[in-house]
């Protein structure tokens, strides 16, 4: 027993000894060196070398393959598990070390400090260049777990941050934060945090490749307490900047993401919405509210002034997406919206609306919405710019109803103005196509109020009933009791056709505020492209009677002939459109008389006439020259042909008077030469 029990103390001081010896001689820690490198990459998932490596005092020196260096040196007291030491980092790039860090950051870091304690508790204070800072910190630890941390950072670079975390660095400027945590549980976090940002500003060229908006030069500042609780974090912030000012307090919980904020927001310029809204938007905007709920159910609720209005929202989501929406807009400015959508200020007036949508998914949107337009006047200086129509002042209101039901809707809309009324009730809406289907009656009670648009006065009044389609071709008919007939309109996007049948002509000519020169019913076809402003028309005049005129009464002087008396079964003119020049061709015949003309211009443009008549009377020609002003021109006839022949008659009518008596019986036919 007493050689068994020398032979085990032998071993065991062999034992100490062997480990004294890798523990704290050169040669020892030589040998370690492979062995302890391997197992911390092992462990690690890091590409370490250990470079240099003296327990006793404790000296290491870390390395990576991109120039990365950890320096740890101080003392070490195995039996009483305590240390005291310093260390210097140099890290190159942060992604080397994700494996260790557990998550994913890139860039360098430097920092340097000391690590005094036991293994039950120890304190790592230090300092460091967190995103080119001045970075302090204190960090306790018990138990291996990280217990509390203060830390205060000093002018932290935003961009340097946002590049760490993998983010565009589209905020450039100082950060400064002070972190005071008290439990550092990720479960059970408590303290608090302070951050301040003072003269950010956002890189304008990134911003557009990102977004697509044209930023101008912003400036950013902001202060922002929160206090950990736990679960719940209270939030007090403050934002300022040239588009927006933004205002958060109350409490989040991140977990359940259970939420009791107020907000109040200012923007300056509503195109920052655009990645939100995917639309263009641009104008100032205020609103202010609660948010209240969870991830199940949250309600956004507030007021806001759109379009210098009084608005009031109630949004629901559900699973943080749009459920439902209630809002009422108190006169807003029609001029303000149509800028808000990047539109020219046309008009301007007061809109009122009552919005109730129970189901905001796209494909089931269902609710109702009614609007009503007062106060509506159009600003003639903007249509003159913008659409070249001059002198349009119009007053105008209206109201309109829709019901939407997943996704399809009907409209009811009453459009009252000082020139037009429109009714298009039971119109039908497909969101999902964006069809639309709309009866009208458009009542037009004085047509001479439509001057800013013809041009031209014109006299009386016009009701066109029709309807509206709208996917993807614009289709429109319209139809009207008119002129003692009908007309029929049918629009196919740009192009236009008009069927007139049995119009009465004096009717058609009292409108357009013309002489009446000629009587009958009209029947002619138009077709029209409003792209181009080009068309062909055909028209035919039945039973036609040419009333007294300047023409008729030259007629009567120069060729004793009533041309009013003359009936013209049919009339036909064929005219080429061009703009607002008129080509026409004339062919008309009676009784006695055939009158034509080629290449007649008409000029709307300019309201004037020219036109060349070729009247035959039993056969002999007269040129009638039609030019000047419309509504009264100047005509001249060419009678020489006409003249010659009353001449002739008249001689031979003398000559045999004078000379019948005195000729003999055999010469008296030479009268008959003439």
């Amino acid at each position: 027993m007493k050689r068994i029990l020398t032979t085990l103390l032998l071993l065991l001081l062999l034992s100490i000894g062997l480990l004294g010896a890798l523990l704290f001689t050169k040669q020892g820690n030589e040998t370690l060196k492979p062995i302890l490198q391997e197992i911390a990459q092992e462990q690690l998932q890091i590409p370490l070398q250990i470079e240099t490596l003296s327990l006793h005092p404790l000296q290491l020196t870390l390395t990576t393959p991109d120039g990365s260096r950890i320096d740890l040196n101080g003392s070490l007291d195995p039996l009483k598990r305590t240390f005291d030491l310093r260390y210097n980092a140099a890290i190159k790039e942060l992604a080397t070390f994700e494996p260790l860090l557990k998550t994913k950051l890139r860039g360098p870091l430097n920092t340097q400090g000391r690590a005094k304690g036991s293994l039950h508790h120890f304190i790592v204070a230090g300092h460091g260049d967190l995103a080119q800072s001045t970075t302090h910190y204190r960090l306790d630890i018990a138990n291996l777990q990280p217990a509390n941390l203060i830390a205060k950072v000093q002018k932290a670079r935003i961009e340097k941050l946002l590049f760490m975390v993998y983010q565009p660095p589209m905020l450039q400027g100082p950060l400064d934060l002070e972190a005071n945590l008290t439990n550092l549980d990720p479960q059970n976090l408590k303290g608090t945090l302070d951050a301040t940002i003072r003269q950010a500003s956002f890189d304008s060229a990134l911003f557009a490749k990102e977004f697509g908006i044209d930023l101008p030069r912003t400036t950013l500042s902001s202060r922002s307490h929160l206090k950990l609780q736990g679960p719940s974090i209270q939030i007090d912030s403050k934002t300022k900047s040239n588009l927006l000012n933004l205002a958060l307090s109350g409490s989040i919980q991140p977990q359940k993401l259970a939420t009791n904020l107020n907000y109040d927001l200012h923007i300056a310029r509503l195109e920052l919405l655009k990645p939100l809204t995917k639309t263009d938007l641009q104008g100032p905007l205020h609103t202010k509210g609660t948010i209240r709920g969870d991830r199940e159910r949250m309600v956004v609720q507030g007021t806001s002034d759109l379009a210098n209005s009084k608005t009031s929202y109630r949004l629901l989501l559900t699973q943080l997406r749009p459920a439902t929406l209630k809002a009422s807009i108190a006169h807003a400015e029609l001029s303000r919206l149509l800028f808000m959508l990047h539109q020219p200020r046309y008009a301007k007036g007061k809109l009122y609306a009552s919005i109730k949508l129970d189901d905001l998914d796209p494909k089931r949107l269902t609710g109702h919405i009614t609007a009503k337009l007062k106060e509506g006047r159009t600003k003639p200086e903007v249509l003159a710019k913008e659409l070249g129509i001059k002198g349009a002042a119009i007053t105008f209101q209206a109201t309109n109803e829709i019901h939407l039901h997943h996704g399809k809707g009907k409209s009811d809309l009453t459009l009252t103005s000082s020139i037009a009324n429109l009714e298009a009730k039971e119109s039908t809406i497909d969101l999902a196509t964006g069809a639309i289907k709309a009866p009208y009656i458009l009542t037009i009670p004085d047509l001479d109020k439509l001057y800013f648009l013809t041009n031209r006065h014109l006299k009386g009044s016009i009701t066109l009933t029709g309807h509206l389609e709208k996917d993807r071709d614009l289709r429109l008919k319209a139809h009207s009791q008119t002129l003692g007939g009908k007309l029929d309109l049918t629009l196919l996007n740009d192009d236009l056709q008009a069927k007139l049948r049995q119009i009465h002509f004096t009717a058609l000519t009292d409108m357009l505020l013309y002489p009446r020169v000629f009587s009958s019913t009209l029947d002619a076809d138009l077709n029209y492209n409003i792209a181009t402003q080009k068309g062909r028309l055909q028209a035919q005049a039945f039973k036609g009677r040419i009333l007294p005129n300047k023409l008729s009464f030259l007629l009567q002087q120069m060729a004793n002939f009533d041309i009013t008396r003359e009936i013209y079964e049919k009339t036909t003119l064929t005219s080429t459109i061009d703009q607002q020049r008129i080509r026409s061709d004339l062919d008309m015949t009676s009784r006695l008389t055939h009158i034509s003309s080629k290449g007649a211009l008409l000029d709307l443009a300019a309201n004037r006439v020219e036109a060349r008549l070729r009247i035959d009377i039993q056969g002999r020609p007269l040129y009638v020259k039609i030019t000047g002003h419309l509504p009264d021109p100047k005509i001249t006839l060419d009678a020489r042909a006409l003249l010659r022949e009353r001449a002739k008659k008249e001689i031979k009518k003398r000559l045999e008077k004078r000379l019948k008596e005195q000729l003999p019986e055999a010469a008296k036919g030479i009268l008959d030469l003439f």
